[in-house]
């Protein structure tokens, strides 16, 4: 099932789609499919992740998460 599938069938809306990833084949399904996509640095560079919408290494993924919780409540 691809990511715009699943979250149709679900009825989120797009700007309740965040699809974490660490492929370059897997930040493009998430861009395709309207979601906010979070990349994580463990097997490949910047570089190659360089479409997600936000870069992290995989230790700060929690305080990225958070901060992007609480930028979508003071928006």
């Amino acid at each position: 099932m691809s990511f715009a599938s699943a979250y149709h069938s679900k009825n989120f809306s797009p700007k309740n789609r965040i699809v974490i990833e660490d492929s370059p084949n897997g930040i493009a399904a998430a861009k395709n499919a309207g979601c906010f996509c979070i990349a994580l640095t463990k097997t490949r560079s910047v570089t190659e992740l360089n479409k997600a919408d936000l870069i992290v290494p995989a230790a700060e993924l929690e305080h990225a998460i958070n901060q992007i919780i609480l930028k979508s409540h003071l928006s």
